[in-house]
């Protein structure tokens, strides 16, 4: 049974998707990892004054310390890091690809930790999201419409997709303990900060008047739609859900990239990845199938 949590973390995925074209072509005009820097500053400004205006803003207790740091610095810092490097490397629709590894880590892990249990269904619903996910962006020894990709870009999105599935999970105490608007604007706040001292040499040296305006609507798309809104949508979903089962919306993210790559960077899409969209909506189908 499909809840408002299912929607709201399919949103997600949808506006993260079409982040990744987005943010592609604005590493042509900014360093990487300044780009994660301006859009956690401007996700973390959203977040704060959400949560002032909510009347739910305070400081984080002492007790929150290691849980924040550890979603903050190796969900976030790490991540993004990861994340950037390794699409600046690679095509957009191949990250798009490799970030289907999340949900099968984040399950896998989750049924290790006891958080979740898997049957033979849920092995089948994975199973055709990862197949799905293949056919949109066509198989990489292939080439296909991830044309442009390199192993080091590849094995960067690989981390960065694992981190995030870490990220998923340590996030839920956090979240759980404090909800989800303050959860994650703390969880934001100190990622950024641990991305400080990576991303601010590129700040200083970047040349702000010279960024034309279609790379501003960029950054700020990315700042405030992606990853603002789109955090507050995830982890209200892994509240609600919980890690395993909001992981699974992850296949669902090849999908959009694909598709905002075709609108956005004119990459052509083969017959092959209608079918493998419908295997996807399949998987998470399945995987969804009990509330």
């Amino acid at each position: 049974m499909l809840t408002w949590a299912d929607a709201g973390a399919l949103l997600a995925v949808l506006v993260w998707g079409m982040s990744f074209p987005v943010v592609k072509a604005v590493m042509t005009v900014m360093d990487p990892v300044t780009l994660m820097l301006v859009r956690g500053v401007i996700a973390s400004i959203v977040l704060s004054a959400l949560a002032r205006r909510a009347g739910a803003w305070r400081l984080p207790d002492r007790a929150d310390g290691p849980a924040l740091l550890a979603a903050g610095l190796v969900g976030f810092t790490v991540n993004q890091m990861l994340y950037s490097w390794g699409l600046h490397l690679t095509s957009a629709s191949h990250s798009g690809l490799i970030f289907t590894l999340t949900p099968l880590f984040v399950f896998g892990l989750s049924h290790v930790l006891g958080h979740a249990r898997m049957d033979r269904l849920d092995l089948l619903g994975l199973a055709l999201g990862v197949a799905g996910a293949i056919l949109i962006v066509g198989w990489p020894a292939g080439g296909g419409v991830a044309g442009g990709s390199s192993l080091l870009g590849d094995l960067l999105t690989v981390g960065a997709a694992l981190t995030w599935g870490v990220w998923t999970i340590l996030a839920v105490p956090v979240l759980r303990r404090h909800g989800t608007l303050v959860g994650t604007a703390w969880i934001t706040v100190t990622g950024t900060l641990g991305l400080l001292p990576f991303g601010l040499p590129g700040l200083i040296l970047q040349d702000w008047a010279a960024l034309p305006v279609w790379a501003v609507v960029g950054i700020l798309y990315a700042g405030t739609a992606a990853s603002a809104g789109g955090s507050l949508l995830w982890y209200a979903a892994v509240r609600r859900l919980g890690p395993a089962r909001t992981a699974i919306y992850a296949n669902m993210e090849s999908l959009f990239a694909v598709l905002a790559a075709v609108l956005f960077l004119g990459e052509r899409v083969a017959a092959a990845s209608v079918v493998g969209g419908i295997a996807v909506v399949a998987g998470v189908l399945l995987t969804r199938r009990r509330p």
